[in-house]
């Protein structure tokens, strides 16, 4: 998944998707215990979306993104 950090301390992710779908982006700390938070829900207009995560620390953070129904 590409990704890049901006210079205001807000991580951008970059995603590819159908178009016409919707996606659910969900972070977590700790990749070995379940529990996931939901950040947002972005549609793939064109088949490229971006999520930008104001609140992203410094610390160690994973994304998924999951295609919703």
């Amino acid at each position: 998944m590409p990704s890049a950090s901006q210079t205001n301390r807000v991580f951008k992710l970059c995603m590819l998707g159908d178009a016409g779908t919707n996606y659910q982006v969900l972070a977590s700390t700790n990749l070995t215990v379940p529990g996931w938070t939901i950040l947002g829900t972005m549609e793939s207009t064109n088949g490229i979306w971006r999520f930008l995560d104001t609140a992203a620390t410094n610390s160690s953070r994973f994304y998924r993104a999951k295609q919703l129904p």
